[in-house]
C-alpha cells in the first residue's frame, strides 16, 4: 500500500458550515498529476463539509497522447561519471534472454506486463522478441505488417545501434510505491557503420499512472548506412495500432536534449472510495463527498483511497479534521515608531479569523501609513474577539557626527544631541557622557535606541595626528590607468587627510599623468596637529611589442628566427603554429603548412604586458614546367623529340619514358636532351606511352608527376 501527496483539501467556514472543495485535474500534467496535501484542519464547532479529491484521472491504456515537455532525463550516471544500476551485455542484433522483470505490473495498449524484452536496436517489448526482429535493422516505416518488424512495445529511437558486445544499456528502479518508475538508458552506444556516432537515450515506464516518458540526450543519423532512418513511437499488438512522435516514423533526425511523454488517453479505469475515521463511507465512489458530523474534540481522519482498475495499484492521503474552538489572547507588541516595519497581524495570533485596524479589515500594520497616536487592533475567530490598542510614536532619531577627537579634549555630553527617553550606549555600555580620557585610543561606537530603532556613530579618538604608509605593491603599470592611494594607509591611519602629487585627484591616483610617482599624504586634526608623510610609487611604461614579417610566406621558405623582426621591446615569447622555441621564436612554414595563420609576440616589463598579433598567409610554392601530350619523329624536323620544357629555377631529377608493356624504353636526368622515339636503335611504333617525372622547384619543393603521351609519324 502506497502513500502519496494525493489529495488536495481546501476550506471554506461559514458560521458553522465548512466546505473543502478543488476542481477536478485534466491530462496532460507533468507530474503524476496528485496536487500537495496541505495542513491538517481545526473548524469552529461541527457542521457539514464537503470534501472534493483533485487528482489527474487515470485512464485506460487503449489509446494515447503524446506531448513534448521540458528536458528532464532521470539522473544516469553516478558521482564517478558511472551508469546507475544494472547493464546489459548484448552482442549486435541478439535479442535479450531472458527477459527482464519489473518490480510493479505495467499497463501497455490495455494489457498487463511485468516483463519485457530488450534487443541492442533502441527499443524493448512486452512481447518475446525472435531472432529475425533482432536482426530487421532496416527501419521501414509504421504499419509494418512484417513478421520481423518490432511490436508491442517503445521505440525511443529505434535504429541499427551497435554495442559490439559492451555495456551501453543500463536500467534501475527509483522512486516509492505506488509510483515507482523503471529507467532504462542507452549511454553513448555507437551507431552500425558509423561508430563515432554515439547515441545517448532513455525510457521510463512510470507505475500506477503508466505515462511513459523518453528522454534524448543526444541522438543523430548514420546516413552511411541505411539513409540515416531512425523510428520514435509507440505500437501495440497490432501492427495497425500505434502512435509515431512529430513524424518520426522512418526519418533521418537530430535530437539533443529533449522530452516527450506519452500518456493514456482511454476511458477513466479507476474507482474512490472515501473513508471517515478508517470506515468506508457506503456509495460515495465519486470526486465528492459531504460529511455531515465528526467527533467533537477529538481528531477526524478523512481518508480518500484512488485505485487503478488496470494493475490493481492504490494510492492514498488522508487529512485530520478536529472539531475545537479558538484560542483568541495575542500579545501586544508595544508602542511602535513611525519608522518600523510592518507588522504583520497574523504573526500575533495564528489561525483563520479576521483582523480589523480601528474598524476597518486589514491584516497589515504599517506605522508608516497610519497617523501617530494609538489604534484599536481586533482579531475576531468563531465568534470570539479580543482588542487591544497599539501606539504609534514620531521620534527623530537623526544626531549629528561630532568627528574625530583627541585625547585631551573635553568632555561630550550625549544628551545635549537627543534629549529624550530612549537610551545612550558607548560601546554598548549605557553611558550619556563621552569622555576622550577615560575612553581611550580608537573608534568607539556611539548608538541611541528609542521606539525599538537605533541610530549609531563611529568616533575616532587619537592622541597626536600621525600617519604610517604601508610599503607599496610593487611596480605599476601606466596601463592599469589609476591606483587607489588609500590602499597606502595602515590600518590605524585615519583617512580623512589629503593627497597631493602630480595626477594625484583626491584618492585616485592617475597612472598615465604621474611622472615620478611621488605622492604626499598630510593629516590635520582639530586640537592634535598635523602630519605628513610622503611615497613614490615604482610606475612603469608598457612595453613595445611592435615586429614586422611579411604578409605573403611560400610553405617551401626556410625557418627564421622571429626575434629577428622584433622593432620594439626585446626579449618576449612567441606563440603560433610553426614556432617551436618560444624565446627566441624558430619558426618554420613548411611545419606551419599552407594556410593563414596568427603568430603573438608577447613581452612582459615587470606589471606590464605587450603583445602583438599578425595574420601571415602560407602559399603554395609554385614553379613552372611542361610536356607535350604528343610528338611526331617522323624526319620533318618539326617536334621531332619528347622533352621537358621547365623554368630555369626547376631541377629535373628523374624522366623516364615506358611503352605500352611496361618496358622502359628511355631514361634522362638533363631537361635539354629528350626522346627521339628510338629504342636500342629501332623506331618505335604509333601509340601511348607513358612518363615518370620527379622534379624540383625552388626551396626544396619535390613534385612528382605520371601521365600519357602519344607518338605519331
Amino acid at each position: 500500500m502506497g502513500t502519496l501527496s494525493g489529495l488536495y483539501f481546501a476550506f471554506l467556514t461559514f458560521i458553522f458550515l465548512c466546505r473543502l472543495s478543488l476542481a477536478q485535474g485534466t491530462w496532460p500534467l507533468d507530474t503524476v498529476g496528485i496536487a500537495i496535501l496541505q495542513q491538517d484542519t481545526t473548524i469552529c464547532g461541527a457542521s457539514a463539509i464537503t470534501f472534493q479529491a483533485d487528482f489527474a484521472p487515470l485512464r485506460e491504456t487503449t489509446d494515447y497522447i503524446v506531448s513534448q515537455i521540458p528536458f528532464s532525463i532521470v539522473p544516469y550516471l553516478d558521482s564517478n561519471g558511472d551508469p546507475i544500476g544494472l547493464g546489459v551485455t548484448l552482442a549486435d542484433d541478439i535479442p535479450g534472454d531472458p527477459p527482464i522483470t519489473m518490480e510493479f505490473p505495467f499497463c501497455f495498449y490495455g494489457n498487463t506486463y511485468q516483463i519485457y524484452y530488450y534487443v541492442t536496436n533502441g527499443y524493448i517489448s512486452f512481447s518475446p522478441i525472435t531472432v529475425n526482429q533482432a536482426l530487421n535493422w532496416t527501419q521501414e516505416p509504421l504499419p509494418n505488417p512484417a513478421a520481423n518488424a518490432a511490436i508491442n512495445g517503445v521505440l525511443f529511437p529505434a535504429a541499427d545501434w551497435y554495442p559490439e558486445g559492451d555495456v551501453f544499456i543500463n536500467y534501475f528502479d527509483t522512486g516509492n510505491a505506488p509510483f515507482r518508475k523503471r529507467v532504462l538508458t542507452y549511454v553513448e552506444c555507437p551507431m552500425f557503420s558509423c561508430t563515432n556516432l554515439l547515441g545517448t537515450f532513455q525510457v521510463v515506464l512510470e507505475e500506477t499512472t503508466h505515462v511513459i516518458s523518453n528522454h534524448i540526450v543526444h541522438v543523430e543519423p548514420c546516413y552511411d548506412w541505411e539513409n540515416g532512418l531512425l523510428t520514435q513511437g509507440i505500437i501495440s499488438t497490432d501492427p495497425n495500432t500505434f502512435l509515431i512522435y512529430n513524424n518520426r516514423n522512418a526519418v533521418a533526425f537530430t535530437a539533443d536534449n529533449e522530452s516527450i511523454r506519452y500518456y493514456p488517453n482511454g476511458d477513466p479505469d479507476y474507482t474512490i472510495t472515501w473513508f471517515i475515521n478508517g470506515v468506508a463511507i457506503p456509495a460515495a465512489n465519486g470526486h465528492q463527498v459531504t460529511i455531515s458530523s465528526f467527533i467533537p474534540l477529538q481528531p477526524n481522519e478523512v481518508k480518500v483511497r484512488i485505485t487503478y482498475g488496470c494493475s490493481g495499484n492504490y494510492f492514498e492521503d488522508a487529512i485530520i479534521v478536529n472539531s475545537t474552538l479558538p484560542i483568541v489572547n495575542w500579545v501586544n507588541p508595544g508602542p511602535l515608531c513611525s519608522d518600523s516595519p510592518s507588522l504583520t497581524l497574523s504573526t500575533l495570533n495564528p489561525g483563520t479569523g479576521t483582523w480589523t485596524i480601528d474598524g476597518v479589515p486589514s491584516v497589515v500594520f504599517n506605522p508608516a501609513t497610519l497617523s501617530t497616536g494609538s489604534h484599536n487592533i481586533c482579531y475576531n475567530e468563531c465568534g470570539i474577539e479580543v482588542c487591544q490598542d497599539i501606539t504609534i510614536t514620531e521620534l527623530d532619531l537623526s544626531w549629528p557626527h561630532p568627528g574625530p577627537q583627541c585625547i585631551d579634549n573635553t568632555p561630550i555630553i550625549l544628551t545635549d544631541f537627543i534629549n529624550g527617553s530612549g537610551i545612550w550606549t558607548i560601546d554598548a555600555q549605557p553611558l550619556t557622557i563621552f569622555d576622550p580620557s577615560a575612553l581611550g585610543l580608537g573608534d568607539h561606537e556611539v548608538c541611541y535606541t528609542a521606539c525599538g530603532s537605533v541610530s549609531c556613530h563611529i568616533i575616532s579618538i587619537s592622541d597626536a595626528a600621525s600617519i604610517a604608509l604601508q610599503n607599496p605593491p610593487g611596480p605599476l603599470c601606466a596601463d592599469d590607468l589609476t591606483f587607489d592611494l588609500l590602499t597606502l594607509l595602515a590600518p590605524e591611519t585615519l583617512s580623512s587627510g589629503l593627497w597631493t602629487g602630480t595626477g594625484v585627484s583626491g584618492t585616485t591616483l592617475d597612472l598615465q599623468v604621474a611622472t615620478d610617482g611621488l605622492v604626499t599624504y598630510t593629516l590635520s586634526l582639530a586640537n592634535c596637529g598635523t602630519a605628513s608623510a610622503s611615497l613614490s610609487l615604482d610606475i612603469r611604461q608598457p612595453p613595445d611589442a611592435g615586429w614586422n614579417l611579411d604578409d605573403e610566406i611560400g610553405v617551401c621558405a626556410q625557418p627564421l628566427m622571429l626575434s629577428d623582426k622584433v622593432t620594439g621591446t626585446a626579449g618576449g615569447s612567441w606563440q603560433g603554429e610553426g614556432i617551436t622555441n618560444e624565446t627566441n621564436g624558430f619558426w618554420d612554414p613548411a611545419f606551419a603548412g599552407e594556410g593563414t595563420i596568427l603568430i603573438t609576440y608577447a613581452v612582459t616589463d615587470g606589471p606590464c604586458i605587450a603583445q602583438l598579433t599578425r595574420s601571415v598567409n602560407i602559399v603554395p610554392c609554385i614553379f613552372q614546367y611542361g610536356l607535350p601530350n604528343a610528338f611526331s619523329p617522323n624526319g620533318d624536323g618539326i617536334n621531332e623529340v619528347y622533352k621537358l620544357e621547365k623554368d630555369p629555377t626547376v631541377e629535373l631529377r628523374v624522366f623516364r619514358i615506358f611503352n605500352r608493356w611496361g618496358t622502359l624504353v628511355y631514361e634522362a636526368n638533363a631537361a635539354d636532351v629528350g626522346w627521339d622515339g628510338t629504342y636500342k636503335g629501332q623506331p618505335q611504333d604509333i601509340g601511348t606511352y607513358t612518363y615518370h617525372l620527379i622534379v624540383a622547384g625552388p626551396e626544396g619543393l619535390v613534385k612528382e608527376e605520371k601521365g600519357n603521351f602519344v607518338l605519331v609519324r
